[in-house]
């Protein structure tokens, strides 16, 4: 078990920024995190890391709201618990209101041999396979198969960010899921999970964790970081390799 102090919930919050700048087509490094712009409707178009050094002004977060508003898109706010209180207490002031928690499970990388083999086959995408896993990632994600552009979109950010490794499990000679992992100052980030509905209860999240971390072991990462909605099957496939609850993050959106 690792024990989150203040110091590695900073370096956490960093790393997760520099993740996401690096899929930004617009972004503001303010406060101690980055606000972040895709597209007006991306999940990935929101603040990380602010208030992790200190406190956070009404000026600052008056700059913030005018990145968003001149780009028309909301201003969704994700904080850590260990956030200045200047944070919570100012988007308080201002009408903010909770949209999502999210938990941030974290694991050590000791030794390879400690991570079990995948229970199916994982295979890292090749540069040319992203519109193949953006449509995987998005027909998981949003549950149909039918998605729009914008949607798929957002896996192809995700696929071509410089830090990414994307991956595939498969299944019956298919695509049953997608994964994503990147490695920034000894810490991997697994994200980017989707399976595709057909494929689900048959161990394709579980075996691209499983790679994931293998992955990031070989690459030399002291660390695994993941986020999962609580109490969800993706929380749960984490904590059977290993993850265990850190803290909980909140997304917050003016209303």
């Amino acid at each position: 078990m690792v024990f989150v102090t203040p110091a590695l919930a900073r370096q956490i919050e960093a790393v997760e920024a520099a993740l996401v700048r690096d899929m930004a087509r617009a972004k503001l490094e303010i406060a101690g995190g980055s606000a972040v712009y895709v597209t007006p409707e991306s999940p990935l178009t929101h603040v990380v890391g602010i208030g992790m050094n200190g406190p956070v002004t009404a000026a600052e977060l008056d700059e913030i709201e005018a990145f968003y508003s001149a780009r028309g898109a909301p201003c969704s706010i994700e904080l850590s618990p260990m956030a200045d209180p200047s944070v919570p207490d100012l988007l308080a002031r201002r009408a903010y209101g909770i949209t999502e928690f999210a938990n941030l499970l974290i694991r050590p990388l000791p030794t390879a041999q400690e991570i079990p083999a995948p229970c199916l086959q994982v295979i890292e995408a090749q540069p040319d396979e992203g519109e193949v896993w953006a449509s995987v990632a998005a027909r998981g994600f949003f549950e149909r198969d039918q998605v729009s552009e914008e949607e798929l979109e957002i896996g192809r950010v995700m696929f071509h960010a410089a830090p990414t490794r994307a991956f595939f499990a498969t299944l019956d000679g298919q695509h049953a899921g997608v994964g994503a992992l990147a490695v920034l100052a000894g810490i991997a980030v697994l994200y980017a999970d989707s399976t595709l509905p057909c494929f689900r209860g048959r161990g394709a999240q579980l075996a691209l964790v499983r790679a994931r971390l293998a992955a990031a072991q070989t690459a030399g990462a002291e660390l695994a970081i993941a986020s999962t909605s609580p109490g969800s099957i993706s929380q749960r496939n984490c904590q059977r390799c290993g993850f265990t609850p850190a803290y909980t993050k909140i997304t917050f959106q003016k209303s």
